[in-house]
């Protein structure tokens, strides 16, 4: 729960106690929150914006939300990256050159969000504050193209470092904006933020296979179905963070043959189960019980990496329940074998082994 709080930067406020009233009264009143629970950082100087500090006097009662120390963690560690690749330092000048040139081929130090004002105070207020969540987030430095009809009207909130986007960079909505984001919006888009559907993809290899060509598979499934995006491939292989959209690699454990022998191995291997359990789509590899977990936990019905033509690349699991590889066949009463699959209304053979049943609803 993120709350932002923007202080008007006029000086012209002062508190006033009102003596008639508070004369006869024998409470002492508590101390005001000046720094809002953390949100504001101590190396800001008092008197450089008095509102910053005295605008907690002016609340009756403090607010019923508590920032959580994660998030103060995460405000102190922003400050520090905008006091790096802040106006006016070296990193921020390098970053205008290789945004103006369009020369930059490596993954930038320092990546911006340029906010650009539409519209009324309001939407101005509320488009900020989703643009600081979302810089935030994705370690990148918030920067206002600050406009006449803006003025001084905000303290700067970001302690030996400026918000504000000098006045010579090129704000232009056709240039190559490899290291720097300009959202087009004046709206508080922070609740977008959750609508972004996330993808686990579980691979386990049971036999020698060639290496590119399985990615090459995967991908292709998972275009075909449209689980990513259509620029997946040129994105991700040339262009990570260039076209707007995210992609990250969890991967604890980072080994290429099983040891569940070791305490440390099956740490990090159930901390991927875990990870693919949160996505809202999962691919996973046949035959495997790693990914059947990561299914089960997530209650998500998997797209199995088995052809079950020459059209399909993939096919989607009818059920979450993980498969019973190897079912006794052989019916008692009959004295035969027999179909298992067949044998009651919510079994079925399992797509990625024909063999086995699973459950499905």
């Amino acid at each position: 729960h993120l709350n932002v709080s923007f202080s008007l930067g006029s000086d012209s406020f002062h508190h006033f106690t009102n003596s008639s009233c508070s004369a006869g009264s024998s409470t002492a009143e508590p101390p005001k929150d000046e720094l809002l629970g953390g949100l504001m950082s101590v190396a800001f100087d008092g008197a450089s914006c008095l509102s910053r500090h005295q605008s907690a006097w002016y609340r009756r009662k403090p607010s019923n939300h508590t920032p959580s120390p994660y998030l103060i963690r995460r405000l102190r560690r922003y400050e520090a990256l905008h006091k790096k690749c802040g106006p006016n330092t070296k990193l921020y000048r390098k970053a205008v050159e290789q945004l103006v040139s369009g020369t930059s081929t490596a993954a930038a130090e320092c990546n911006y969000v340029v906010w650009v004002p539409s519209d009324g105070l309001g939407n101005r207020i509320i488009s900020i504050a989703s643009a600081f969540l979302y810089a935030l987030l994705n370690d990148k430095v918030l920067l206002l193209h600050r406009t006449d009809d803006m003025g001084d009207l905000f303290c700067e909130p970001f302690p030996e470092t400026s918000w504000v986007l000098p006045s010579d960079f090129p704000v232009s909505s056709d240039m190559d904006t490899a290291n720097a984001s300009l959202p087009a919006s004046n709206q508080y888009f922070a609740p977008a933020f959750f609508l972004v559907p996330e993808l686990g993809i579980q691979i386990r290899l049971f036999r020698r296979a060639h290496f590119d060509s399985h990615s090459d598979y995967i991908i292709d499934c998972a275009l075909t179905k449209r689980l990513l995006p259509n620029k997946l491939r040129s994105m991700y292989y040339e262009h990570a963070t260039t076209t707007g959209e995210v992609i990250s690699v969890h991967q604890p454990s980072h080994e290429e043959e099983q040891h569940s022998e070791k305490l440390n191995h099956n740490m990090k291997a159930f901390a991927e189960i875990y990870l693919l359990s949160l996505s809202d789509a999962l691919i996973t590899s046949p035959f495997s019980t790693f990914g059947y977990v990561a299914q089960g936990l997530g209650g998500l019905r998997p797209w199995l990496l088995v052809r079950p033509d020459d059209h399909d690349l993939c096919l989607h699991s009818t059920s979450m329940e993980p498969c019973f590889h190897f079912p006794p066949s052989y019916d008692c009463k009959a004295r035969k074998k027999v179909d298992i699959g067949s044998v009651a209304p919510y079994l079925r053979h399992c797509e990625d082994f024909p063999h086995g049943v699973r459950l499905f609803d």
